[in-house]
């Protein structure tokens, strides 16, 4: 019986598992699904599972739980499937549109808000700046590879190619935030 993680999100994990190749000379009538967290010994978690998938709720986001399934026939349960392992987490939610300010014609600060982070820490956030066309952006990964809310970029990189902006253009740009889960969706 194969076993794997289906969704998750903060204080939610999906699974989704086949059916074993055998059912021992006995129609499978339901399913049982255990869990544990860290060191911890596995408790049962739900019975008498009729389908070959499971949502497990009121999770504690950002904990890694790991599950394993057995089968059940008229005879009794089947051996534990693999175990697998998972955060209940989802990406982060999408950044607030980030704030720019200039600092004495040498740089300019970006700065956003921290979003909520899905269950799991934000590592890392990426910030893209607009090019001149006006519809381009770019990673700023030189001056911008942050896990702070706030990064500076000197105004002559912004003059510079790839961004090639004009002396007193705005600068545009957008914010991506990471965690374990994946990236969020792009800031205004």
């Amino acid at each position: 019986m194969a076993n794997n993680a289906a969704i998750t999100a903060s204080g939610t994990v999906g699974l989704q598992w086949l059916a074993p190749a055998s059912n021992g000379g006995s129609p499978i009538i339901d399913y049982q699904i255990s869990y544990k967290t860290a060191a911890a010994a596995f408790s049962i978690l739900a019975t008498g599972i009729t389908t070959t998938s499971y949502t497990a709720s009121s999770l504690t986001a950002d904990v890694i739980y790991t599950f394993k399934i057995s089968a059940r026939n008229l005879v009794g349960l089947s051996l534990d499937s693999s175990e697998v392992s998972i955060r209940a987490a989802a990406i982060p939610s999408v950044p607030t549109a980030p704030s720019t300010s200039v600092n004495s014609n040498v740089s300019v600060t970006i700065s956003w808000v921290a979003p909520f982070n899905g269950g799991s820490a934000i590592t890392a956030y990426t910030v893209k700046i607009r090019q001149v066309d006006g519809s381009t952006y770019t990673t700023e990964s030189a001056n911008c590879n942050v896990s702070t809310t706030t990064c500076t970029v000197p105004i002559a990189v912004l003059q510079a190619s790839p961004y090639s902006l004009p002396w007193g253009a705005s600068v545009h740009a957008t914010i991506l935030a990471t965690n374990i889960v994946g990236i969020s969706a792009a800031s205004d």
